[in-house]
Parts: structure tokens; C-alpha cells; sequence
């Protein structure tokens, strides 16, 4: 089952109302799904003489720049309270160099998955973006999050299955990717339509890891991980990655393996991919 795509189109208007006070019903669904549509509500903004409107309209064109996609996800009570729009592809190096202004990855190309940057350094990029936004729309997937969007309503081994044999079809990994990272989304998506969930760059979440995830809940009122462990030896002071990367063995990139590494670890197969939820920055 397709899932709806969201574009950045649709992102920045929703920041511009924040910021501007709401659209009207037919602004907003024109900035939904036309570009062109949702320049013009920006020519229309740019005539209010107020510095704070115009800083905030230049924010939501370079956030439309960026051109992030989004797929919603519907999930069930016990990964999240509400549905969550998880990022298309993992974010590029052109995505993360304009917040940024800089490229840290090992083999540069704009397509290409952003790699070795720590979890502090991503969790800075989100701050910016949730800057030009207006407020806290953007976050790295809590792991419960990021499992249940790549399986897509599957419990196999894979999403595509458990014949090992198929991988190359949607990942990039030891086995085809010739030691190193691909431009994202040239491989199958999963049935929900997200690409390279599994191979390519190993995928930052934002949970501390815990050993026994039975002792782990998601926070319903502050969107963190809660942890419920018994005692402290059940948490490990670094975050889990999840999806595997260019580097790894099928076994390491099932649905349900887990990774993990120190919050200010840097890797030449370590990237991430974002979460976008609207009713976090609405509720404020």
C-alpha cells in the first residue's frame, strides 16, 4: 500500500503559517501541492512590512530549497500516539551542507547519504532546521519509530521477505555497493515507499540504548524515550543506528538488527534520517 508523499513545498507553509498567522484553507492546500502555488503565497507575505515576517518567509525558502520529502506513517498505540512523516531518503550531503555550510562526508557528492557526522552534530543540524521552521517539527525517529516504518506492516526477516538472496534489489551493502555509499533512492523502496531503510549508511536514532527493549516506552508527553529499566546495567550510554550500511553483511541489516555507538562517534557508514511531526510544533 502507497503511502502519501509530503514535499518541502508543503513543509515551509506550514512554518510560514506559524509564523504569519494561518493561511486561508485554499492558500494552504495550494502550497500542499503546487510550488508554484506556494511561491505566490510568499510574494503575497513578502508586501507585510514586518522584519520578523520577512526573516521568517527567507527561513521557509531555504527550507522549500532544501526539498525534503516525507511519507506519512500511521502506527499503532504502542510505537506512537499519533502519525509521524518519516523523510523519503536518508538526508544528503547537499541537504546537510545547505544548513550547514560544510560537507564532513568521506567521498563527497550532493546525492550521496551524508556520513560521519556524531549524533551531538545531527541533533545541531535539527536545532537549525527547526529554527527557519518556527519550531520543533523535526527530530531523529525514536527506534520503535524507525522499525515500524521500515516494516511495513511485515514481520519477516526483511520487509521484501526472508530470502537473503533478493537484498541486492533494495539495499546497498557488502556484497554490491563496492565499499562505499550510493547516491540515495536507486534501490526499491520498501512497501510503504521509503528508500534504502536497509545498506547504504547506517541510520542514527534518537533512543539511548537500551539492552532489553521490552524496558523502553516512548514518552507520549515529551516525544523522548522513557526508560523503564530495572536496574542501571540495563542501559548502555550510546544511541542505537539502525538499517545497516554499504559496509555490512545481510545479517546486519535485517528489520530488526540493532547498532550503537557513542553520541559524539563519527563514521564513513553513518548517516541519518529525518522525522518531520507537525503537532509538535503546534502544540507549543
Amino acid at each position: 500500500m502507497n503511502k502519501p508523499m509530503l514535499r518541502m513545498c508543503w513543509l515551509a507553509a506550514w512554518a510560514l503559517g506559524s509564523a504569519c498567522g494561518p493561511l486561508s484553507d485554499r492558500e494552504r492546500a495550494d502550497a500542499f501541492f503546487a510550488e508554484a502555488n506556494f511561491a505566490r503565497a510568499l510574494d503575497h507575505y513578502l508586501l507585510i512590512e514586518d522584519a520578523d515576517v520577512a526573516h521568517r518567509i527567507a527561513a521557509c525558502r531555504k527550507l522549500q530549497d532544501l526539498d525534503f520529502e516525507f511519507v506519512l506513517v500511521s502506527p499503532n498505540a504502542e510505537v506512537a500516539d499519533r502519525p509521524y512523516r518519516l523523510g523519503l531518503y536518508e538526508v544528503t550531503q547537499a541537504q546537510w551542507e545547505g544548513v550547514v555550510g560544510a560537507n564532513p562526508s568521506r567521498l563527497k557528492a550532493p546525492a550521496l547519504p551524508v556520513d560521519s557526522v556524531s549524533w551531538e552534530e545531527v541533533q545541531a543540524f535539527i536545532g537549525e532546521l527547526n529554527r527557519w521552521a518556527g519550531g520543533p517539527y523535526f527530530r531523529l525517529p525514536t527506534e520503535a519509530e524507525w522499525e515500524f516504518a521500515c516494516r511495513a506492516g511485515t514481520t519477516t526477516r526483511w520487509f521484501f521477505g526472508d530470502d537473503e538472496g533478493l537484498l541486492g534489489e533494495y539495499a546497498w551493502y557488502a556484497d554490491n555497493a563496492g565499499q562505499q555509499a550510493r547516491p540515495v533512492g536507486l534501490k526499491k523502496p520498501n512497501p510503504w515507499g521509503l528508500y534504502d531503510m536497509y545498506g547504504n549508511v547506517w541510520e542514527w536514532c534518537a533512543d539511548a540504548y537500551v539492552s532489553d527493549r521490552n524496558t523502553a516506552a516512548i514518552d507520549r508527553k515529551n516525544r523522548a524515550l522513557s526508560v523503564k529499566a530495572q536496574t542501571m546495567d540495563q542501559i548502555d550510554e550510546q544511541r542505537v543506528n539502525r538499517g545497516g550500511s554499504w559496509s555490512s553483511m545481510p545479517r546486519y541489516t535485517t528489520s530488526s538488527f540493532r547498532g550503537k555507538h557513542i553520541e559524539d562517534k563519527r563514521a564513513i557508514n553513518l548517516g541519518f534520517r529525518l522525522l518531520f511531526d507537525g503537532e509538535a510544533g503546534r502544540s507549543r
